[in-house]
């Protein structure tokens, strides 16, 4: 680790952990990519439902060149207390893994928050105490329209205007979603776009042709979110006129077993659908390549980072035009249906498999190098940086 160079730590709400090694994957993408050129340190708090054990657990690692700690805390159960408890063990958790990254990289330059809201309280208190400058990346879709329901209370939204405005900038992963803050009343000067990791070198293409019959999925298998089940509908209606078509479906998750079920009742004992459950890392990317195109059928989104591993492998997307996938989708890269539309979606499918939609693989996979690989994102970032300690920040 170079003394010359800026030191960064971050300090996200979500990040993977020993209970889910998934958990904000994206998170780690984004530390792993500002890791390349900079000093990356990560102090990470999770309460846990347990019995045993003492109250902190700190659990420090070298993971990919980021100095990473985990800090696990005991959850009070306490009926009317338990809320102000854990709050402050949260805090506590955070101090604990700042103090143990300062005997390891030294102060930081630059505090950076990635999702709020309480992720922002520590960096909000050093700034107050020693003007030390952070920045927020936001990821969460929860100020979205359709979401509304998910963004609510006064003392978190009084938090968050705080947080946000005392920052040196604020760069949600998609221009919707920075709309959707600013609409919220989360005013802040330079709202900047940064967009999520795809490690290019992993995912990348095969030669193949544009005709798209092979169709691959990746999700966490929750149907309320993903609407798996009208995704596969859709798909049986568009396979019982074109047999050739099949559709993978990667993943894990709450509703697993019921689409197995009713992918079955749609299609008998057809394989022209396939699950393979979790994959991660080289895995996922073998498999992406092996398929034509990738579909999704969301009924809400923010930027989902499978559809930008499609794009590395030069897979053009079918996705419904929620969140930031128009953006993601424009200027040939896929196509967007209606969310509960399964007859729009059955007919696109089919015109992807007739050959009627030009797409270019060159073209997609040219895209997320550009704007999605680790030194893309990494190199933005670091404008950021230098732009915090001026107190100036690019916009969006």
């Amino acid at each position: 680790m170079s003394q010359s160079l800026l030191t960064i730590y971050f300090y996200p709400a979500w990040y993977p952990h020993r209970n889910d090694p998934m958990f904000g994957l994206f998170v780690q993408r984004h530390a792993e990519a500002v890791a390349q050129i900079l000093n990356v340190g990560v102090v990470f708090a999770l309460g846990e439902n347990r019995e045993q054990g003492p109250v902190y657990e700190l659990v420090a690692a070298s993971e990919n060149g980021v100095e990473t700690v985990r800090i696990y805390f005991k959850k009070s159960k306490l009926p009317l207390f338990k809320s102000l408890i854990n709050g402050y063990r949260y805090l506590n958790a955070v101090r604990k893994g700042y103090i143990h990254l300062n005997g390891v990289m030294g102060l930081p330059d630059v505090n950076h928050v990635h999702v709020l809201t309480r992720a922002g309280i520590f960096p909000l208190i050093l700034h107050s105490i020693s003007s030390a400058p952070y920045l927020i990346t936001e990821h969460w879709s929860r100020y979205l329209p359709q979401n509304k329901g998910d963004y609510k209370g006064f003392l978190r939204k009084y938090l968050t205007r705080v947080i946000v405005k005392r920052a040196t900038s604020v760069s949600p992963v998609s221009r919707k979603l920075a709309e959707a803050m600013q609409a919220h009343g989360l005013k802040n000067p330079h709202y900047t776009l940064v967009n999520n990791v795809v490690d290019t070198s992993l995912f990348r293409p095969e030669p193949k042709g544009n005709q798209c019959l092979k169709w691959v999925h990746v999700s966490c298998f929750d149907d309320k979110p993903k609407n798996i089940s009208g995704l596969l509908h859709a798909f049986a209606d568009a396979h019982k006129q074109n047999p050739q078509l099949s559709l993978t479906l990667i993943g894990d998750g709450i509703d697993f077993e019921n689409m197995q079920k009713l992918a079955y009742s749609l299609t008998g004992n057809s394989d022209c659908i396939r699950f393979t459950g979790l994959l991660q890392g080289k895995a996922i990317a073998d498999e992406l390549r092996k398929h034509d195109g990738f579909v999704m059928f969301s009924r809400y989104e923010n930027q989902p980072v499978v559809i930008t591993e499609a794009f590395a492998c030069g897979l053009p997307v079918v996705a419904t035009a929620v969140g930031a996938i128009p953006e993601m989708l424009e200027n040939g890269r896929g196509t967007t249906v209606e969310s509960e539309n399964e007859k729009q979606l059955t007919q696109t499918l089919l015109d992807y498999a007739a050959g009627k939609v030009s797409f270019s693989r060159e073209d997609i996979r040219k895209y997320a190098v550009e704007n999605h690989s680790m030194e893309a994102v990494g190199n933005r970032f670091f404008e950021l940086y230098l732009a915090a300690l001026q107190h100036n920040s690019p916009d969006l």
